[in-house]
């Protein structure tokens, strides 16, 4: 009986310790937060973040660390992480890495990496005018490493088919003034109310050309008959 109350009073005294431990660090952490709240007014002498937006800014940075620690692999003092990243950008990685004195960075060599059995990710490189087209076939499907990149395809199919579905001259030509006023005047546009319709530009004035040229096929201006150049079909009836 004797051993069982010790063993209680033991847990007891435990619980008790982490409670209190539990106390203090939740004090010393609030009191932490309203010191950086209150310097921050002190020097600038106005009140950039209340205390509610600091609690806030503590808990994402919490949150971020945690959720990049659940990505990695745990050994007995260190935590290593895999990732696949493009060559050229090797070197800017390792350098940013290396700002850090706890950390290392290094390539697995081609055994070390099927033995973690990481597979590769897909990486298309893009630019302004391939950006949205490639976007489109991302919400279609990503290909997988080493298959061909249905983009290539898609600069031209899309925006022809699209064409051919919309074949109006009239609709046409205003989607390619659209379209050509954001690539002429896109630099004049950057940081004004159009910038968001900069990445759409390239897209609009194909669009625009295509549906166009289907438009004077089909004799079609604002869903007006349009006759400029003759038919090829007999309308005469006797």
């Amino acid at each position: 009986m004797a051993r069982i109350i010790e063993v209680k009073a033991n847990t007891t005294n435990e619980v008790k310790k982490s409670k209190d431990l539990y106390q203090t660090s939740l004090l010393q952490l609030k009191q932490y937060l309203y010191d950086i709240n209150n310097n921050q007014r002190q020097e600038n002498n106005a009140e950039l973040a209340s205390t509610l937006e600091i609690f806030a800014w503590f808990v994402a940075k919490e949150k971020a660390i945690y959720n990049a620690l659940n990505m990695m692999k745990t050994r007995s003092t260190t935590y290593i992480g895999f990732l696949w990243a493009p060559i050229e950008k090797e070197q800017m990685i390792q350098a940013t890495i290396n700002q850090f004195p706890s950390t290392e960075f290094r390539q697995l060599k081609r055994n070390e990496n099927e033995a973690h059995i990481i597979p590769p990710p897909t990486y298309f490189k893009s630019n302004e005018v391939t950006a949205l087209f490639q976007t489109i076939t991302d919400t279609y499907g990503v290909p997988l490493y080493h298959e061909i990149n249905p983009t290539v395809f898609g600069i031209v199919t899309f925006p022809f088919l699209f064409g051919v579905m919309f074949g109006d001259y009239g609709h046409g030509s205003l989607l390619f003034s659209v379209g050509a006023f954001l690539v002429l005047f896109a630099d004049k546009l950057k940081g004004g109310a159009l910038e968001g319709a900069l990445p759409l530009r390239y897209l609009l004035i194909m669009m625009g050309f295509f549906a166009s040229y289907n438009g004077l096929l089909y004799n079609e201006w604002f869903a007006i008959y349009a006759d400029w150049f003759g038919t090829c079909f007999n309308d005469t009836f006797r």
